[in-house]
């Protein structure tokens, strides 16, 4: 699990192996701070109104992963990703 906050965006990953498929599935979480939050920035501060995932480079041991924001499989409004390592 690794949590990083940077201009008013916690951004919140982890990584789980699932035995039955023989693969990794991660989660990555991504949320605008509320101003009662520690590290709050205004909007005129951090430079914009909200945000939103495009793209995505992750670096597992010596592996980098690079795609478009969301791969998998959607269900509800959370989307469930895998990655074959």
């Amino acid at each position: 699990f690794a949590n990083k906050v940077t201009k008013n965006v916690s951004i919140s990953s982890s990584l789980v192996y699932m035995v039955e498929m023989g693969s990794w599935a991660y989660s990555i979480r991504m949320r605008q701070l509320r101003s009662d939050e520690e590290g709050y920035e205004t909007e005129e501060k951090r430079g914009f109104k909200n945000c939103i995932l495009t793209s995505r480079h992750l670096i597992i041991g010596d592996q980098h992963v690079r795609g478009e924001a969301v791969i998998g499989i959607k269900i509800d409004r959370y989307a469930v990703l895998f990655v074959s390592i």
